[in-house]
This record gives structure tokens, C-alpha cells and sequence, in this order.
């Protein structure tokens, strides 16, 4: 499934997401050189199964919303 979410914060190789079709708040695994080009307030589309764990994860746009 794909999800839309907002990043709030990550670390070494976990993201904290906004679901914005749940408005729950999910842990998300990424890669390292993912983790490098994200920050706080970007809008992500990420696949994943049953929101917890992301299998690809793909900027949608950049900036602060």
C-alpha cells in the first residue's frame, strides 16, 4: 500500500511520519542515504505494509508546509 505522510523527526535509519490519511503518527526504517536528504516537514509517498514498515520510499516534494 502507499502511504502520505509528513517527516516530524528521524534519526540514524528511523523516521518519525505523519500519516495524513490515518492522522497517526508511524515509525518509519530507511536507508541511510535516504535519511541524508530528508528533513522535518517534508511530504513523503512511501510503500509499506500495514503502515509500520516501508519497503521504498519516494520524496514527493520538498519544503515546509
Amino acid at each position: 500500500m502507499i502511504y502520505e505522510g509528513i517527516i516530524l523527526q528521524r534519526n540514524h535509519d528511523l523516521a518519525e511520519v505523519c500519516l495524513l490519511q490515518r492522522r497517526k503518527n508511524r515509525y518509519v526504517f530507511l536507508p541511510e542515504r535516504v535519511m541524508e536528504l530528508i528533513r522535518p516537514g517534508m511530504r513523503i509517498l512511501f510503500m509499506g505494509q500495514e503502515d509500520t514498515e516501508s519497503a521504498e520510499l519516494y520524496i514527493a516534494a520538498g519544503g515546509h508546509p
